[in-house]
């Protein structure tokens, strides 16, 4: 009696046969999907890539909320009755929140920093060394925001105190959340380049205005970062994603058929019941604009929701029953 052939041994090394890849994935879905991310080289670079994107959004999503916090709060004090007694539980509420938004920007930043020197060891970019120092080597505002997360960390949660500056002309009362001049030199671990920016700031530092400035830093060392490793590691990207979008078409097929085939046609469920969980209502306006159950009208249907390239002429022939075309 003959042994059932492996996964492994059935693929080998790359590059695959679409063919044989389908039979493997439907032997061992999956076997077959942890072999292709070992296996092809450009699984990892994916993957890392991904924590990039992922902690980049991250960082960008704290400090979007952190400078909602402060419009919220900027917001609520032009409103009568907000400084009075009453309101004071409502304002200590927004300014935890504001803390809470600089505590996770900062820290946020530390984590994109390093995951960004992890990529680079793992997968080199020639100029990113060089990149790197063009934006952050010398840049006493980086040095400032890496060195606040051990602030918070390791000595306090800083406090931004709220200040209103009254003016006569132009905007009138302006609100605005500052770090203490002050308070910031009472620890003794700043970096000279930060202990730098601290003291060009003897006001205090504008909490909005560095993390705006900041955060616009970032992203265009990341824009230049992300076109850096696609000229570079852009072909096995795209390799590893087509064999990753073939495995994602099986599924979608085996998907498709069998709901169709085996719920949808024998319960008599009418399809146009549930469009709108498969399409947007933008969408859903160009699929009615079309002639009620025409083979257009599904083809259309088809064209929108079959993100992998699934549909085969036997799927679609099925859909034209389902909607019973006429």
């Amino acid at each position: 009696m003959k042994s059932k052939i492996g996964i492994h041994e059935l693929l080998g090394d790359p590059p695959w046969d679409q063919e044989i890849l389908r039979k493997c994935y439907f032997q061992n879905f999956t076997e077959t999907r942890e072999f292709i991310q070992d296996k092809h080289p450009g699984a990892s670079v994916y993957a890392n890539l991904g924590s990039i994107r992922l902690s980049l959004e991250i960082f960008l999503n704290a400090e979007a909320d952190l400078i909602s916090s402060i419009n919220r709060f900027k917001a609520g004090s032009d409103r009568p009755g907000f400084w009075d007694r009453p309101s004071r539980q409502y304002v200590e509420s927004l300014e935890i929140s504001i803390q809470r938004g600089i505590a996770s920007s900062a820290m946020c930043a530390m984590a994109l920093k390093d995951h960004c020197l992890k990529f680079n060891a793992e997968f080199p970019i020639i100029e990113y060394d060089n990149m790197k120092n063009h934006y952050f080597i010398d840049n006493e505002e980086h040095c400032f925001v890496q060195c606040l997360r051990n602030y918070i960390s390791h000595f306090k949660i800083t406090q931004a105190n709220w200040t209103v500056n009254q003016s006569l002309v132009g905007d009138g009362r302006k609100v605005s959340f500052i770090f203490s001049y002050n308070d910031l030199l009472k620890w003794k671990e700043w970096r000279s380049l930060a202990k730098s920016y601290i003291k060009k700031h003897s006001k205090g530092i504008n909490v909005e205005e560095l993390f705006e400035h900041y955060s616009t830093t970032v992203t265009e060392f990341h824009n230049w970062l992300r076109s850096a490793i696609m000229n570079k590691y852009g072909d096995e990207i795209s390799d590893y994603l087509r064999y990753l979008r073939l495995m994602n078409r099986f599924a979608s097929q085996s998907h498709w058929n069998l709901l169709i085939s085996q719920v949808f046609i024998p319960k008599k469920i009418d399809p146009y019941m549930y469009l709108d969980r498969y399409v947007t209502r933008q969408e859903l306006d160009k699929v009615l604009s079309l002639p009620h159950r025409s083979k257009e009208q599904v083809d259309c249907i088809i064209e929108l929701v079959d993100e992998y390239d699934a549909c085969t002429e036997e799927i679609r022939n099925l859909a034209y029953e389902f909607f019973n075309v006429k």
